[in-house]
């Protein structure tokens, strides 16, 4: 799954730890806010680095990113099997189906502390 930049392959790896998390204990509200928490920030600065890019797509990935959130947002617990899957199927696929075709162009390295948002 690398993207082989360092901060989004590292916040890939946390956020399917998560996701595992809410797997284990569905019915803890700590873990799914966590869960929640991670791919809010997660998406923020992921978008802010590739819309950066010339040329690039932002609004159609936004609205991936937009779509899989008013759902991850709106789960309760306890979660159920069928939204932790959609929910690990759906990272992985947006990885590998949109993220990929960005490897090597975006502009500079990654920067930040992982989950720390978009970049002031």
């Amino acid at each position: 799954f690398a993207t082989d930049y360092t901060r989004l392959d590292e916040e890939h790896d946390v956020l399917f730890a998560q996701i595992l998390a809410v797997s284990q204990h569905p019915e803890n509200a700590d873990n799914l806010a966590t869960l929640k928490k991670g791919m809010w920030d997660h998406f923020q600065y992921e978008e802010q680095r590739y819309c950066a890019v010339p040329g690039y797509n932002c609004v159609d990935h936004k609205m991936k990113h937009y779509k899989f959130w008013v759902i991850l947002d709106d789960l309760q617990v306890p979660v159920g099997c069928e939204e932790i899957n959609w929910s690990k199927n759906w990272l992985a696929q947006h990885i590998k189906n949109t993220d990929h075709g960005y490897k090597q162009r975006l502009i500079g390295p990654d920067s930040g502390e992982n989950f720390s948002g978009a970049l002031p």
